[in-house]
């Protein structure tokens, strides 16, 4: 009995050591592995024991590795994922940048694409209201000497004449030109002791709260502001002055190429006119589509001459310049006068005067011509008249008139004329030259044109140069 006892209790004792020495390695493995997952990662544990324990241990480096993989594949994902939502913020700054870019762009063919001062300007009055709140747009342009203010309000654009306010020192839109500065205020009635210039009291009654004035010289030729203001404060940023600025270097082109426009088109009148006064308009059409013209034959016209009687000795009694001024001051009523008639005036040479009508197939061109020679009678006679009064030597003009057909045709590569040949142009001349100072000879073949029209006196059948006898008359008042 004693023996067992002895036993039992060395069982005992044995069997405690071992859960002793059991929990010690369980509580180092609880020591470590707790240490392990204190961590980001999990540390690789060391435990010697080789039974389950040691089993365990291993089980939990073997965990440890693949956790460190997955955290590593998921800091590989987490890291994609930041990069995606970088480039995707890139994209989108750079969509960003592009559509402003295209609409910049497209503002800029809107405008370059007209020549008109006020549709170009009613473009970027459209594009300020659809893209910010503004409540009153001001253009100044200068172009030279010229200066222009133009007022807008609920899109409505108005030219301002004798505006005194705008030539104010203390001006903001002028006192943004002359310093070439740009001003942009959140707080203007605040913001306006920083400046020279007084605070904006709008056309509709009420003080600017938000001010954005911007000058532009992108061209020597074109200058000027664009100044926007509205009633509410913080309203314009700088992304809104970045963009005005960028409609002012339009605006400066567009309005360059209007002024160059216009130019042109003058030059182009007066190229117009200028080409009017030397052939008829049908021709200058002819000649300005397709290059050249080619000769028409007129089946029926009139032609008129005038020279002075007696031109050569009376000449000799005027000055040069005299005698140019008043040739030219007597021309100058012919070309007014045949202006009226709807007569073609030819060409001058020397003293001779020569015109026709009928070669755009006026059916009366006898009687244009006949009606239009009476005038010129009239207004040598007041000549004649005003001269004699101041005891001046005057002119006295001799008329023929002769109708029938013509050639006409433009002659020459510089200094090119019109001009129409045919013997009723000799014929024509022929009556003038038969004809007498201070009267209108007329042939046979215009008479009977304008017989019903006018009175007449039958001179009979005289001789003309080169022509033989042919019927004359006189037309009487």
């Amino acid at each position: 009995m004693f023996v067992a006892t002895i036993i039992l209790s060395l069982i005992t004792v044995t069997l405690g050591y071992l859960y002793f020495l059991k929990s010690r390695d369980i509580l180092e493995l609880k020591q470590k592995t707790d240490f392990a997952l204190s961590g980001k990662s999990l540390t690789k544990i060391e435990f010697s024991a080789t039974d389950k324990l040691g089993q365990v241990a291993q089980n939990f480096n073997k965990l440890g590795q693949q956790y460190q993989q997955l955290r590593k594949e998921l800091e590989e994902v987490e890291n994609l994922k930041t990069e995606r939502k970088s480039m995707g913020e890139l994209v989108k700054s750079v969509e960003q940048t592009l559509n402003q870019v295209n609409l910049i762009n497209d503002i800029g063919r809107k405008i370059t694409s007209s020549l008109d001062v006020n549709n170009i300007l009613k473009q970027i009055t459209d594009i300020i209201y659809s893209t910010t709140k503004t409540t009153e747009i001001h253009y100044l342009i200068k172009t030279h000497s010229t200066e222009n203010h133009y007022l807008c309000q609920q899109n409505q654009l108005t030219k301002i004449n004798g505006n005194n306010w705008l030539h104010q020192p203390n001006n903001i839109i002028n006192w943004s030109f002359e310093n070439n500065k740009e001003v942009l205020l959140h707080d203007a009635i605040a913001d306006f002791g920083q400046y020279v210039f007084s605070p904006v009291i709008m056309y509709n009654g009420l003080p600017a709260q938000s001010v954005l004035v911007v000058s532009f010289r992108h061209n020597p030729n074109v200058t000027g502001c664009i100044a926007l203001f509205e009633g509410q404060k913080n309203i314009y940023n700088k992304y809104i002055l970045d963009f005005i600025t960028s409609i002012t270097t339009y605006l400066s082109v567009g309005l360059d190429n209007s002024k160059l426009y216009s130019e042109l088109e003058s030059e182009k009148t007066k190229s117009e006119e200028l080409l009017l006064n030397i052939l008829p308009k049908k021709i200058a059409e002819e000649l300005k589509n397709k290059g050249k013209t080619e000769p028409k034959f007129h089946e029926a016209v009139t032609v008129m001459f005038t020279d002075f009687k007696e031109f050569t000795k009376l000449s000799e009694q005027f000055s040069t310049s005299e005698l140019v001024n008043e040739i030219d001051y007597i021309f100058k009523n012919f070309d007014d006068i045949l202006l009226t008639h709807g007569v073609e005036k030819i060409k001058t040479i020397g003293d001779a005067y020569m015109c026709v009508s009928g070669l755009n197939n006026e059916s009366n061109h006898a009687i244009q011509v006949v009606k239009a020679a009476q005038e010129i009678k009239r207004f040598m006679l007041t000549y004649m008249q005003q001269r004699k009064i101041k005891n001046q030597i005057y002119f006295e003009a001799r008329i023929g008139i002769h109708s029938g057909n013509v050639v006409s045709g433009v002659v020459g590569k510089s200094k090119f004329a019109f001009d129409i040949w045919g013997d009723t142009v000799n014929t024509a001349s022929r009556m003038e030259t038969s004809s007498e100072a201070n009267k209108i000879n007329i042939s046979g073949a215009t008479y009977q044109l304008v017989k019903e029209h006018v009175n007449c006196l039958h001179r009979g059948k005289i001789d003309a140069k080169n022509k033989g006898q042919i019927d004359m008359y006189f037309v009487e008042d």
